[in-house]
């Protein structure tokens, strides 16, 4: 049988692998999700750039009236 004070510190050790395994799940599914919305951006930016290159801009009515 292992005295209180091991049992006290083996319970302390798992609460605390516990609390830094929540947080740095929390955190690499922040990570993971700002990631994929950014890759997002940069496909959508791709694609709104090569629809510009491939408009007929002379079918554009001019800004300047």
């Amino acid at each position: 049988m292992l005295p209180p004070e091991a049992v006290q510190i083996i319970v302390d050790l798992a609460l605390h692998a516990i609390l830094i395994g929540c947080m740095a799940g929390f955190f690499c599914s922040r990570l993971l999700d700002k990631g994929i919305d950014f890759v997002l951006y940069l496909i959508e930016r791709r694609d709104r750039i090569n629809a510009a290159r491939n408009r007929d801009h002379s079918k554009v009515p001019s800004i300047h009236g």
